[in-house]
Parts: C-alpha cells; sequence; structure tokens
C-alpha cells in the first residue's frame, strides 16, 4: 500500500501491517505521553511535561488493526517522542513502517532526525538510521552559595545590547570544543540566542539567574550561562567557557550563581549534557542527578549519502 503525502490538514494515515497514524490535539496526546514515556526529562508533574507540548500539531496516536496501541508526534523530516501502551511491545515491523512514511514524506535533501530511548535505538539501527550523539538530562535542587571569583575576572548579567557577542562567543566556544565542528553553525547560534531573548530575557528570575564572565585583561567574554524554562522547570539553556580559560572553575561558579538566584522561587535546575563531555564530571561533583540516554539519531541527506559512498 503507498503512503499518502504528508498534508497537515490530514487526520489519518493508513500503513501496512495493519498499522496506522490518526491525528490528536497536543492536549489528548499529551495526558498519555506524559503517563508512558519514560522519565528521562526529571519532570516534576505530569501537568509540567504535558505542558511542554503545548499547541504542536503533529501529535499522533498509533494504531494496529484498528486498536490504540501508543502515540508519536512525526512530520517531514523528524519524529520524536514515540511510546507504546502496556501490554503493547516494539517491532521491527513498526519502526519499518513508520521509517518507509518518513521517507516518502521528508524532503531528502535534508537529513531526517528523531530524538529516541535506548531501547529504540536498537530498532532505529536496524532500519538505517545513524548515532549522532547522545544526551542526558541532569538536575539538582537549587541552593543558595557563596559566589566568589578570582580578580581577573568579573561576572555580570547578560543584556540584549550583548547580542552579537554572545553569538560570536557561542559558535567559536562550541567549535572549538566539538568533535564534529562542520556541524555548528553561526547561523544556529545566531537563532538559538535570539529565541532565549525573545522568549526569557522577560522573566525577571531568570534573567539575574543568567550571568556572563568577562576576563578584565582583555575586556572578553570568559564564560557565559543562560538560564531559561522548561515545562515550568528551570533550564540550563547553555553553558560555555572559553576554552583558554578552562579549569579555572568558572563553570563552577556560572552554576552556582544561577542556584542561589533561583533558589527562593524554583526547587530544582536541569541541564542537559552530551555523553562523553567532561563537564559532566563537574556536574557530578555539585550534585546534580544524571537521568537516562536521549539519543539523536539520523537518516543522512541523499548528498551526504553520495559523499560517503
Amino acid at each position: 500500500m503507498g503512503c499518502k503525502d504528508w498534508d497537515k490538514n490530514v487526520d489519518y494515515y493508513e500503513l501496512d501491517k495493519g498499522f496506522a497514524l490518526r491525528k490528536v490535539d497536543w492536549e489528548a496526546f499529551s495526558i498519555r505521553f506524559a503517563v508512558y514515556i519514560p522519565n528521562n526529562l526529571f519532570s516534576q508533574n505530569q501537568e509540567a511535561l504535558r505542558n511542554m507540548l503545548k499547541d504542536f500539531d503533529y501529535c499522533y496516536e498509533i494504531t494496529e488493526n484498528g486498536k490504540r496501541i501508543g502515540g508519536v508526534m512525526i512530520e517531514p523530516n523528524w519524529m520524536s517522542n514515540l511510546f507504546l501502551e502496556p501490554p503493547n511491545t516494539y517491532t521491527d515491523d513498526l519502526f519499518n513502517e513508520l521509517r518507509k512514511l518518513l521517507l516518502h514524506w521528508s524532503d531528502r535533501a535534508k537529513q531526517i532526525k528523531t530524538r529516541v530511548t535506548r531501547t529504540q535505538c536498537t530498532f532505529l539501527q536496524r532500519q538505517g538510521f545513524r548515532h549522532q550523539d547522545s544526551r542526558r538530562c541532569m538536575i539538582r535542587p537549587t541552593e543558595k552559595f557563596e559566589v566568589s571569583i578570582d580578580k581577573e575576572f568579573i561576572m555580570s548579567r547578560l543584556d540584549r545590547t550583548m547580542n552579537e557577542e554572545l553569538i560570536q562567543f557561542s559558535y567559536d566556544a562550541f567549535k572549538l570544543s566539538n568533535e564534529n565542528p562542520a556541524e555548528i553553525t553561526m547561523e544556529s547560534h545566531k537563532e538559538s540566542i535570539s529565541i532565549f531573548f525573545e522568549y526569557f530575557n522577560d522573566n525577571e528570575i531568570l534573567h539575574r539567574a543568567s550571568s556572563v564572565i568577562y576576563d578584565t585583561k582583555t575586556n572578553q567574554i570568559a564564560g557565559v550561562c543562560m538560564i531559561s524554562l522548561w515545562g515550568e522547570v528551570p533550564l540550563v539553556y547553555d553553558i560555555a567557557v572559553d576554552p583558554s580559560h578552562r579549569g579555572k572553575g568558572l563553570g563552577k561558579v556560572l552554576l552556582q550563581h544561577a542556584l542561589s538566584e533561583l533558589k527562593d522561587t524554583y526547587p530544582t535546575l536541569r541541564l542537559f549534557v552530551t555523553l562523553g563531555n567532561e563537564a559532566e564530571m563537574l556536574y557530578h561533583k555539585m550534585g546534580f542527578r544524571s537521568g537516562q540516554d536521549i539519543i539523536r539519531m539520523y537518516i543522512p541527506a541523499i548528498d551526504d549519502v553520495s559523499e560517503g559512498s
């Protein structure tokens, strides 16, 4: 059976092997999502977890032979938040049908990306998905600290006037430390910084918790920590230290400042760390608890495949 073309106005897609996708509104989807998805994001309550999906319009329930078995968020070039309801279990047939649908819907000049759990990863590998990276959510209670910093540095609040400076710093810091620097683009960092200031700068508590450290000798940024709100829980949106200043405790100072400023309003702070990043040891020593792995995978774009052949 051929797959229907993707259309945001189509509510039902019949697949092979008895599977089908039926569009549901985000509220109906989020109730089951909050119950059945692994709690690897340390959401404090189901309502907060549900609110992370607010207003998404590509939520589908998965049916097999007419019976609902789970759900998934899927659209051209993207799939995430796949779950099954007990007693149903994952099968190669299900992942094969989802892959076929993605291949039919997607722009093959671009990568098809997905975010999955470690259990799902095994099935997707058999479907030709490649591992991009593995990240881990970490959390700790907020706490008041006596924050001190070496006299060669000065700490201040973030400000919109720093926009271009922050974009350049973030780009340089991540490009130098990333194993695949070609994946780091200036455009992605421009978009990321713009989103932060657009959505989070009006929250005074988050504004106070975010900070930038300058090297007083060069007047250049040495470190930055940006705190946002995700699912009603504070999240380290971005944290980076200039490679030339690593090992001086600046990352610890940035996080202690954030934890202190958040203490009176929010009970916890979350962050994400890429597995293999040495910063995870810092977070561990500071009392952050590790959650389950969140794995990003992809099917290469057609050009990527031909170049790698």
